[in-house]
Order: C-alpha cells, then sequence, then structure tokens
C-alpha cells in the first residue's frame, strides 16, 4: 500500500555519527531517505513535528516473552500481535518472540503462531524472529523455567520446530554443559543459529569449549547462572573476560545491581553489552498473580518473582532499559541507543537494515521526550503507536 513520504521535524536526531541538533528525517517507501540539517523542501509530504523531543532509533528487543496480558506460549498469532502493539508503545520497533521450557506441542504451537505474525505485518513491533530460551537447560540453574519439560538437546526435535518456525529460529538458549551440549552447539553454528549459554551452571573450561563449537552470545547475565569465584570463574568469568561473547542484561536495576552493571559495562564495553526486557504477560499489568510457562508468577510492585522468590522476568520496557543505563552509569544516550538498538540488529543478522538512523535503513525510529517516555513509535515509516 502506498503511503506519503514522512518528515520528522525539529527534533534532536541521534545517528551512529553525530547528534543534530533541530534535525530531519526523511522518509520515503519504509525507509530512511535522508538524515541531517536541513533537507530540501518536499510536496506532498506527512509532517511530525518533534520539536523538544529527542529523535532516536527504534529498539530491538531479543528477548521478550509477553505483555499486556498476553505470552508467545498462548500459542496464538493473536497474542504475538498484542505483546508487539503493547511493546511499540514503548519505542520498540523490532523484537524477537521468545518461549519457555515447555513440552514439544506448545513449543510447536508458539513457533507457529510467531511464524504467522512475522510473514504478516503487524501494528506493533516488527516481530524478526523466534528465540528458544530452553528447553536445553540445566535444571539446576532453570530459574523461572519449568523444570518438568528440561530435557537434553535433540537435533531431530530442533529441526522439527526449525521447519514449522520456517527457519525464524534466529536465537537459541541453552546449557552448553549439558550432555550432548557442545554437539547440538556446532550443529546449530552450521545452521546460522546465534547459539547463546544460559540457565546453565557452566565452568570456565565448560564455556571454552563452548565457543570452540560456537557460541557467542550469553543470556541475562548474572542471572539463571553459576555465580563467579575467585577459583571457579565459570560462565560469568568467561562472557567478561572471553571477545567472542556478547551478553544480554536486564537493567531494571532489580535482576542486577547497578554496580554490577558498572562493572559489566567496564569489562564488555559499549558494543557487546544488548538490552532487553525479559518482559512477561504482566508487563502493562496490575500487581497480582500471572502464569509464565506453566509456573505461577507473583507481581509485587512490577517485580516478578515465583513462589520461592526466584525472579521470574520482568515488566521492563526498552524505553526504562535506557533511562536507567544512563542513570546507572552515566553515559551519553548515544552508548544506551547502542546496547538498546545497534548492538542487537547486528547478532540476530539485521545491522544492514535496522538499529540506527542511516539513510537507506528501515523507518525504524523512536520519538521520546526528556524523561524518556515515548511520544510517536514509526516502524517502517508507518505511525504506529503515539500518546
Amino acid at each position: 500500500m502506498h503511503r506519503k513520504p514522512l518528515v520528522i521535524k525539529g527534533g534532536t536526531v541521534f545517528t551512529p555519527f553525530s547528534r543534530i541538533d533541530n534535525g530531519r528525517v526523511y522518509i520515503k517507501n519504509g525507509r530512511i531517505a535522508k538524515v541531517g540539517k536541513r533537507i530540501s523542501r518536499f510536496s506532498g509530504v506527512e509532517t511530525v513535528d518533534a520539536s523538544g523531543m529527542m529523535v532516536v532509533p527504534g529498539f530491538v528487543d531479543t528477548h521478550v516473552h509477553g505483555g499486556s496480558g498476553s505470552d508467545v506460549m498462548d500459542g496464538t498469532a493473536e497474542a504475538v500481535r498484542k505483546i508487539a502493539s503493547y511493546h511499540a508503545r514503548f519505542g520498540t520497533t523490532s523484537m524477537v518472540a521468545t518461549t519457555t521450557t515447555e513440552s514439544f506441542d506448545r513449543i510447536i504451537r508458539a513457533v507457529r503462531a510467531a511464524r504467522a505474525v512475522i510473514e504478516r505485518r503487524t501494528d506493533g513491533a516488527e516481530v524478526v524472529g523466534i528465540h528458544l530460551e530452553g528447553p536445553y537447560i540445566n535444571p539446576e540453574r532453570r530459574g523461572a523455567q519449568n523444570v518438568k519439560h528440561v530435557r537434553l538437546p535433540s537435533l531431530r526435535e530442533f529441526k522439527r520446530i526449525l521447519d514449522e518456525s520456517a527457519n525464524r529460529v534466529r536465537i537459541v538458549t541453552l546449557a552448553p554443559e549439558i550432555k550432548r551440549g557442545v554437539e547440538f552447539i556446532a550443529a546449530l553454528k552450521n545452521m546460522g543459529i546465534v547459539l547463546s549459554a544460559g540457565h546453565s551452571n557452566a565452568s570456565y573450561a565448560d564455556m571454552v569449549s563452548a565457543i570452540d563449537a560456537g557460541i557467542t552470545h550469553v543470556t541475562h547475565i548474572f542471572n539463571g547462572m553459576r555465580e563467579l569465584h575467585h577459583r571457579e570463574p565459570g560462565i560469568v568469568g568467561a562472557a567478561l573476560t572471553r571477545e567472542e561473547l556478547t551478553v544480554s542484561v536486564i537493567a531494571d536495576g532489580v535482576h542486577v545491581h547497578p554496580n554490577v552493571i558498572e562493572l559489566l559495562f567496564k569489562a564488555k564495553g559499549v558494543d557487546n553489552i544488548i538490552l532487553i526486557t525479559d518482559a512477561i504477560r504482566a508487563a502493562g499489568m496490575s500487581d497480582g498473580t500471572y502464569e509464565l510457562g506453566g509456573l505461577h508468577v507473583t507481581v509485587k510492585r512490577g517485580v516478578c518473582r515465583l513462589a520461592s522468590g526466584t525472579l521470574a522476568g520482568s515488566t521492563l520496557t526498552m524505553n526504562m532499559a535506557v533511562k536507567n543505563m544512563i542513570d546507572f552509569l552515566g553515559i551519553p544516550l548515544s552508548d544506551a541507543l547502542k546496547m538498546a538498538s545497534t548492538n542487537a540488529a547486528k547478532i540476530i543478522g539485521f545491522a544492514d537494515s535496522k538499529g540506527s538512523l542511516e539513510e537507506g535503513k528501515d523507518a525504524d525510529i523512536a520519538i521520546l521526550d526528556e524523561d524518556f517516555n515515548v511520544k510517536s513509535t514509526i516502524v517502517k515509516g508507518r505511525i504506529i503507536a503515539t500518546s
């Protein structure tokens, strides 16, 4: 469907190369045609006045289970669309629909639903892939994953899942130390899957073997994994010191203490950290009891826990993750944006089209006020959320 060209004017525009005060972004056919201080006048365009606002790349969330009462594991396209619409209100323009450790049949239903949404346009964030979190994890570090469905890696099972997704699985989180883990990593690496260590009790030696096999990422670092010890660095020690590994982090100030996030930033640098929400269906809802992968989760003051006290996902939104990183670390917005957009787009294979405001890329844009409230979200040139 043909859409009018769109011009965003008057805001502070953040590109990978500069901050442009009173900048302009010209959008045509869903892509960024021009970014600059001055752009020639165009006729027949729709105009968005961003005066006093920040114009930033839309956020890319590679780990999101749910929101607004819905979960990817509900197994319906309607649920996935509802999640995408909810997170778009907070500046997310691309998301990777994330499953939990569940039965084979429920995972199949979930990936079919996600595939259906990937193949059709949503009225929210664009669903760009699927993230399998489990079921091939270590039960000792299962966190809020359902131990009933934890199992050893099965290449036959995974190929069925991949087929049902029409090859839309982009990330698999698994525990590399479990039986057949390293062989499974090597096989999936050859399929172009991003392999991420998580819900793992891996030793440092286990991680070295996993890196050699093809692990390149660590899921929600510090959570759901062996703790750092000065005589056994483990998975955390590997994540902090091995240059081959990028890491995702839940920057809500609950999952990881701000001082530990500071340590992470000093160890990994801005290019190797990815902000995620790990949001569950309770995001955007009132406190109460919710379901996650067959488990009961109680939400109190926005913090999600199992009855045991174990943290169980979050109610975080990406705009607040960006704000928190700036508040915690005192870093410039440009650094936080890299962690919320550019780095994520790169690891899932969308660096050429998403993650930054550059000519030729998809017009995926968030317009924020000074308190990081999202005033407009634009996905491929369409205004899909305003406040």
